[in-house]
């Protein structure tokens, strides 16, 4: 069974995904598998011929800020870069994963097409003032590139999300912790 985690940028996805982890199950993360293939010459490459201005030297580096920079002010150089990357990033997660009973953290998933490829979804919903505060205390970023990044997603207050299961992160973390584990677990009786 594969089982997809999202939710809007500090809605609290890992640490849904940290849960299931912690109760045994496989879990893949895009952002640590984008990490990985980021440090992989053969994707740069490919990856530099689409943002020349991104991908630098010999071997090749990514100069993320400028990556960022690009993507978040034009939605068609965003969508150029979902479409390279998504495909590759899921290739890779399907690999590390192997099979059986796993998560996947998505932070894109309704954005990049990706919702069946999976069996279940958990969506993390969470006010949009605690992301923004939780984003800021652990990034460093502005509020302006906060509001930029939330502006590349679904707008989380206003989605359907008929056929998935709704996990709401409006209490501390023992609160979303104890949540996640009581779906994690029903939705995997007999699994591990």
């Amino acid at each position: 069974m594969k089982i997809a985690i999202t939710g809007g940028i500090g809605s609290g996805k890992s640490t849904v995904a940290r849960v299931a982890r912690d109760m045994g199950f496989k879990v893949a993360s895009c952002d640590d598998t984008y990490a990985r293939l980021c440090r992989d010459a053969d994707f740069l490459r490919e990856l530099g011929t689409l943002f020349p201005a991104a991908v630098k030297g010999d071997p090749p580096a990514l100069d993320r800020r400028a990556l960022a920079e690009e993507v978040f002010s034009s939605e068609a150089r965003r969508a150029l870069l979902n479409d390279f990357t998504h495909p590759r990033i899921m290739a890779a997660m399907e690999k590390e994963i192997g099979g059986g009973t796993a998560f996947y953290e998505v932070p894109l998933l309704f954005e990049s097409g990706l919702k069946g490829c999976f069996d279940e979804i958990i969506v993390v919903l969470r006010e949009r003032n605690a992301r923004m505060a939780a984003v800021a205390a652990r990034s460093g970023l502005t509020e302006e590139q906060i509001k930029a990044r939330m502006r590349a997603q679904i707008d989380y207050d206003a989605f359907d999300f008929s056929g998935c299961r709704i996990l709401r992160n409006d209490g501390d973390i023992e609160t979303l912790r104890a949540r996640a584990k009581e779906l994690i677990a029903a939705l995997t009786a007999g699994a591990v």
